[in-house]
């Protein structure tokens, strides 16, 4: 894979979130609809799709090396259907994602050292929380 940041020796997101994205890896793989642009980890490096890669989106997600990092707006996308209130704050260094339910109760309260960690641990609670209430249904 090429990668412009990668020759840089630029890393746009933490090491943190980077390190979050691989433990989340196989959950990120299924919500991730490989596109132009996206930010993946491959190896340990860091690269961003072109066209070409993006068109193998099916062996891009099934591969194990391949660890999508998800930029915030795709967090948020993602976050939208799940809660319809969200709001990101900053306070000395932390940012927050709170998100709540179509009736305004709290379904996450995350704060992290960066915006888009914030919101993974968010969308990962949220969707942990729902799959844990679902089996609970059946």
């Amino acid at each position: 894979m090429s990668s412009t940041a990668e020759t840089t020796g630029q890393q746009p997101l933490s090491a943190a979130y980077r390190q979050r994205c691989r433990a989340a890896r196989r959950e990120l793989s299924a919500l991730w609809q490989p596109a132009a642009g996206d930010w993946v980890e491959q190896d340990g490096s860091f690269c961003v799709l072109d066209a070409a890669q993006a068109a193998r989106a099916a062996e891009l997600a099934a591969d194990r090396a391949v660890c999508w990092l998800p930029r915030l707006d795709q967090l948020l996308a993602h976050l939208g259907p799940l809660s319809p209130h969200i709001v990101l704050d900053c306070y000395r260094g932390d940012f927050a994602c709170i998100c709540f339910d179509d009736v305004s109760r709290r379904i996450a309260d995350v704060v992290a050292e960066t915006p888009e960690l914030a919101c993974l641990q968010a969308l990962l609670f949220i969707r942990a929380e729902l799959a844990a209430q679902a089996s609970q249904q059946q």
